[in-house]
């Protein structure tokens, strides 16, 4: 609504936005192209993932896959901004996905390194992963998520 705004004259604008004026503020530092390709690093840990001898029945699930990416990033956009959307509609899809009989079990977990076997072993040693592994295991879809910024 522009009446709630006050008119500037345009020698006040110009005087703040012309090419060469000066800011108070500091230059930004430059910045660097990331040193690593996160979709190559992250398929990398995925297949890292599903190689690992855990002498478990497991199921990777790519349609669950779908459905947890999309609700990662509506966590990191909430977490950045936050603001929640698309929760309802991710609980909506996931109960369309999960058969009759079944529970979704699922948790966050973040990790500072890239090596598949030592964040298991650290799920492992969680109070919440022990729990969701002690689910019944025949023919549990499984998907692990991972995501780098």
């Amino acid at each position: 609504n522009q009446s709630h705004w006050k008119a500037m004259s345009e020698e006040a604008l110009k005087s703040v936005c012309a090419p060469g004026s000066t800011t108070s503020l500091p230059p930004l530092p430059p910045l660097c192209a990331p040193s690593l390709d996160p979709a190559v690093v992250s398929n990398r840990l995925e297949l890292e993932m599903r190689l690992l001898d855990l002498d478990l029945a497991t199921v990777w699930d790519d349609h669950l896959s779908y459905l947890l990416s999309s609700a990662l990033s509506a966590y990191e956009m909430e977490r950045c901004t936050g603001v929640s959307c698309g929760n309802e509609e991710f609980q909506d899809a996931v109960r369309r996905a999960v058969p009759d009989g079944h529970t979704f079990k699922g948790f966050p977990i973040h990790f500072l390194h890239r090596n598949a076997r030592r964040a298991f072993a650290t799920c492992l040693r969680s109070d919440i992963v022990p729990n969701t592994l002690g689910t019944a295991w025949s023919s549990v879809p499984v998907y692990v998520i991972h995501y780098y910024y």
